[in-house]
């Protein structure tokens, strides 16, 4: 089992403890542990930085043991880059994408700004965080924010667009 350490960091110190570089007259070596944790992941020589918790640095340096040895035999997870990648990048590649489809630019901008505000209202920040409860939930709490609608005035049959919109609370635009 791969084991974490800690690296050995010498570092030349002043009379009034800065740091200065090694070869400066006066200077004290001064050998001190690393605040991080490493581990070694086999096909990789250099030792990878993990974290300050031993514990945790233990497990994470256990999944890339892992993730390495998987690879080796060829087993790989193609979408995790993309899973790394925030929503909002996502989000910029899809508005480039329906704009070079030659789409409207008022449907573009409809689509992306409405998928933005649907990120935005559950908290999406990559594509783990994703639910479809969340967003139906997110949903449900606008349809609630909606005023009820008012009974239509009687014995009128037409109305003018600034009376329809006023009837259903939108905006005459």
């Amino acid at each position: 089992m791969p084991r974490v350490f800690k690296k050995s960091i010498v570092r030349y110190l002043d009379a009034d403890n800065r740091q200065v570089p090694k070869r400066t007259p006066g200077a004290k070596k001064v050998k001190e542990k690393s605040a991080k944790w490493y581990g070694r992941v086999p096909g990789n020589p250099q030792p990878v930085p993990l974290c300050a918790n031993k514990s945790a640095a233990q497990i994470l340096l256990n999944e890339l043991v892992k993730k390495a040895e998987l690879a080796r035999v060829g087993i790989v997870d193609p979408f995790e880059e993309y899973r790394k990648k925030p929503l909002s990048e996502h989000m910029d590649d899809f508005h480039r994408e329906l704009h070079s489809r030659g789409n409207a630019p008022r449907y573009v901008e409809l689509a992306v700004s409405r998928l933005r505000s649907l990120m935005a209202g559950c908290g999406f920040v990559f594509t783990d965080d994703l639910s479809a409860s969340r967003a139906m939930d997110w949903l449900a709490q606008l349809r609630r924010r909606v005023r009820p609608r008012e009974e239509l005035p009687s014995g009128k049959e037409w109305f003018t667009p600034k009376e329809t919109a006023e009837l259903l609370g939108i905006k005459t635009a």
